[in-house]
């Protein structure tokens, strides 16, 4: 009776001292640092973009008007509101449930105008909002609402809030934020930190050590994914705290983030079990991390891609997890369905898991096999040949001699130390070598499975299976407001000139833009033709935008029982503060540019004091500037090549060539010039990785917060983001593809840009000069 006992408590004490290991190294771990740091801002980032998104914007009011009230026409003409209009109650309600941030939703009862008429009290109004969305916030919407009807009526008027309104499994909005946010949060630490925790025993030989102890393959397993499990329970709990509002049932989230994280820590543990160095692990956790994530995007497009595509990737355990997550978000679910999805995820689980063990095991019969008869063997000879010696004795070290290093660089220069040929010579070694080299390779690959995401991916949806228009109404046409919500065509009225040009020129996709004349009820059946005028953006397909002016002119004919002529103005090009697809494009280069810059120059710096060429470069007719030259054009060749991948794929929307040119050229000096500054101050791959990867939080999250937020940020606040390095960047690309951008506005963020950049590479070269004297 007690043997079984005292199994389980040896199991657990050889366990947890594994795990206590673990633990305590991988605080001291910059990899645990930095892919902690990492997943923990994209949480953050998911938190806070959709309200950047809605700061300083009228709040969002959508409307189910049960009797036809002129309520609603006095509301869209506000600015202080933004109306959405719905035919029933229910439909109000299940769009309301999907927003990503706080809105109103109103129900105007029937008989509302003729008790008005009637000069009655105006009858009490129903509002809702969605059950995530705080008191406070709720009673200011209200307040806010409540304030803007009073006005427009010219009378008081009251707007009691019902029962929140419950989210549902399949409710998008701020939902999906969140349950992406914390299922990234597990892929990441199981893909990136927990298989570190292998390849490390395996470096330091103590996982040879431990199968040699009474520690068995299960218990080094169990030991790694407890480890792994704390650290991402860690990370998960921070999203949940962020997201604690949207939590319904909490008993689900947790199983299934614990179910989740399990899942991707065995995966995790099986790639740091079969990887034998860092290189191939940086790299092969692409490819772990992809299969994972993309499907869960895969999964919410359910309406553009076929139906096999969508059921296969909803099959995928971490698209289950995010399914769930959003269920516990959820008022109710189906049991049933929920019960199935998670033994299915429990199922993958255990199979994973116990791969790992096998894997385990499997290296430990090996080493059996072969190492541990040639060690004692080994051992046993040199006790053999050791002469007996006396406690006095002592053994007598020669100093060995320092074994000569072959300089890299091409005896023919050594002849002739040309400064260029110099330069050119190390340039090319770099670039061949990061193509060999796995930790650069899976650089570049993970830069361009982001780059052909955002550039392929677009391409492979029916954008333009639908004729598309914006419609800017001058005369909140009623006849215009019939036509929307059709099948066969899509139509959206928006509320200004500006707002249907932007609409228009910065989308991905061709869209038409009208403009409706004030009288243009009036004008319905006239025997005179109705004219309209159009738009399109300059790199619409010419061919297709005559074929969908057919198909509006036909609709609108039949609204209005005439005939409609659409007249076709001069094409539309972007502003220069673009937002839309073109700023997606703009922010993608950025992106690109920094993460290769930093990331590969500065490792390029650090294998070089790595593999001690550094030294025997420097003795050589190579001065340390020619060295840093060298890694900052090998630094460029793959920023500028990763770039003009996404520019072929975008061609269409880009504009001022010669400014597209100068923005490619600086922004791959400045990243260049940062990942050198941070190769310079970086001993090993390891703390490389970690301030690369800082720094490219800090260089990012600045542009994205001054794009999505804009002018509705404080003064002061924009003007400090707008001169943000990633920001002029992210200008100079924008600038590119406007219609109209004035040479002040391109010299200014250019020259700050460039000023920016030669700060940098002067400090870089005063280093580089210290270390030369040195």
């Amino acid at each position: 009776m007690n043997a079984p006992r005292n199994r389980w408590i040896e199991n657990a004490r050889l366990v947890w001292a594994i795990t206590a290991k673990d633990l305590l190294e991988a605080l001291r771990n910059k990899n645990t640092l930095s892919a902690i740091i990492s997943a923990l801002f994209v949480v953050v980032m998911y938190r806070f973009i959709p309200s950047l998104e809605s700061h300083g914007a009228p709040p969002n009011l959508l409307i189910y008007d049960a009797g036809d009230s002129a309520l609603v026409a006095l509301l869209e003409n506000s600015p202080a509101v933004e109306v959405y209009t719905y035919t029933s109650e229910k439909k109000m309600k299940r769009v309301l449930t999907d927003g990503d941030f706080p809105e109103l939703g109103l129900v105007i009862p029937a008989g509302f105008d003729q008790a008005l008429e009637a000069g009655e009290a105006a009858p009490e109004l129903q509002g809702y909002v969605v059950n995530w969305v705080s008191q406070a916030d709720a009673w200011q919407l209200r307040d806010q609402v409540q304030a803007e009807i009073t006005r427009l009526l010219g009378q008081p008027a009251s707007v009691r809030l019902g029962d929140p309104v419950p989210l549902q499994p399949d409710s998008d909005g701020l939902g999906n934020w969140a349950a992406l946010s914390i299922i990234f949060v597990g892929i990441m630490i199981g893909a990136s930190f927990v298989p570190h925790l292998f390849l490390e025993e395996k470096q330091s030989r103590t996982l040879d050590a431990l199968l040699v102890s009474p520690a068995g393959a299960a218990h080094v397993v169990a030991a790694k994914a407890i480890t792994g499990l704390v650290y991402g329970l860690l990370g998960a709990g921070v999203g949940l705290a962020f997201y604690a509002s949207l939590i319904v049932h909490w008993g689900l989230a947790l199983l299934t983030i614990l179910l989740v994280l399990l899942f991707a820590i065995s995966l995790g543990l099986s790639l740091g079990v079969v990887i034998e160095n860092r290189g191939q692990l940086t790299l092969w956790a692409w490819f772990l991390i992809a299969p994972l994530f993309i499907p869960i995007i895969l999964s919410l497009l359910a309406e553009l891609l076929p139906e096999a595509v969508v059921q296969v990737s909803r099959a995928i355990p971490s698209v289950v997890g995010f399914n769930l997550l959003r269920a516990s978000f959820a008022g109710s679910f189906s049991l049933g369905a929920v019960l199935l999805q998670l033994a299915w995820v429990a199922a993958c689980t255990a199979l994973a898991l116990a791969g790992v063990v096998w894997l385990v095991a499997r290296r430990d019969r090996a080493r059996e096999a072969v190492w541990l008869p040639w060690l004692s063997a080994g051992l046993a000879r040199l006790r053999s040949r050791l002469p007996a010696r006396s406690p006095q004795a002592h053994i007598d070290v020669q100093p060995k001699e320092r074994p000569q290093v072959q300089s890299p660089v091409d005896s023919s220069l050594m002849t002739t130390p040309s400064g260029l040929r110099l330069v050119w010579a190390i340039a090319a070694k770099d670039i061949r070598e990061a193509l060999r080299n796995r930790v650069a390779l899976s650089i570049i690959l993970g830069v361009s499975i982001m780059a052909a995401w955002n550039t392929i991916f677009p391409l492979l949806l029916p954008l333009n299976d639908k004729p598309t228009a914006v419609v800017y109404d001058q005369g909140r046409s009623t006849l215009v407001r019939g036509l929307t919500g059709r099948e066969d065509y899509r139509l959206g009225i928006v509320d200004s000139q500006e707002e249907m040009q932007r609409a228009v020129s910065e989308a991905q996709e061709v869209r038409l833009g009208l403009v409706l004349p004030a009288d243009f009820d009036q004008l319905a059946g006239g025997s005179q033709p109705i004219q309209l005028q159009a738009y399109a953006a300059h790199w619409a397909d010419p061919q297709l935008v005559q074929r969908w002016l057919g198909v509006f002119e036909e609709q609108l004919g039949r609204a209005t029982w005439s005939t409609v002529q659409i007249n076709l103005l001069p094409p539309l090009y972007p502003l220069s503060d673009a937002r839309g697809y073109v700023s997606m494009i703009a922010t993608l280069i950025v992106t690109m540019l920094l993460s290769i810059g930093m990331a590969l120059v500065s490792l390029l710096m650090v294998e070089e004091k790595d593999t001690h060429t550094l030294a025997a470069l420097l003795v050589s007719p190579v001065r340390f500037s020619h060295l840093v030259i060298g890694k900052a054009l090998a630094g460029s060749f793959y920023c500028l090549l990763a770039a003009l991948v996404v520019v072929l794929f975008n061609l269409r929307f880009f504009v001022h060539w010669d400014v597209l040119l100068l923005a490619l050229l600086l922004g791959a000096a400045f990243a260049v010039a940062v990942g050198l500054l941070v190769g310079m101050f970086s001993d090993s791959p390891t703390t490389t990785g970690m301030w690369a990867a800082l720094a490219l939080l800090t260089l990012i999250v600045p542009p994205v917060v001054y794009l999505i937020a804009g002018n509705r940020l404080p003064d002061g606040l924009h003007s400090l983001l707008a001169w943000q390095p990633g920001s002029l960047m992210m200008d100079l690309y924008l600038f590119s593809m406007a219609g109209n951008v004035s040479p002040g506005q391109v010299s200014q963020s250019a020259l700050a840009l460039a000023g920016l950049a030669g700060l940098l590479l002067a400090l870089v070269a005063w280093l580089a000069r210290r270390l030369e004297r040195a």
